[in-house]
């Protein structure tokens, strides 16, 4: 019982590998300057579904180094 168990983990192992590599090719990762004009995905409110689904568009004013999804924008109209 326990080789069996052994050789499932073994396998097991290997197609995680395998799923994770595929996955990582096909990941594409938009990255954006300061100054250019985004889309922000509306997360806030109770009522999601009578809410617009994206803000914007947006400049963005500050990327954070620590993070390559992270980064302050403000709406177009209020600068």
């Amino acid at each position: 019982m326990v080789s069996v168990h052994k050789t499932a983990r073994k396998c097991l192992g290997g197609n995680q590998a395998h799923m994770k590599r595929d996955h990582d090719v096909r990941l594409y990762r938009n990255t954006y300057r300061v100054g250019d004009l985004v889309y922000v995905l509306n997360v806030a409110g109770k009522a999601k579904k009578l809410l617009l689904q994206w803000n914007g568009p947006g400049i963005v004013v500050k990327k954070f180094m620590l993070s390559c999804t992270r980064y302050d924008f403000v709406e177009r109209g209020s600068m």
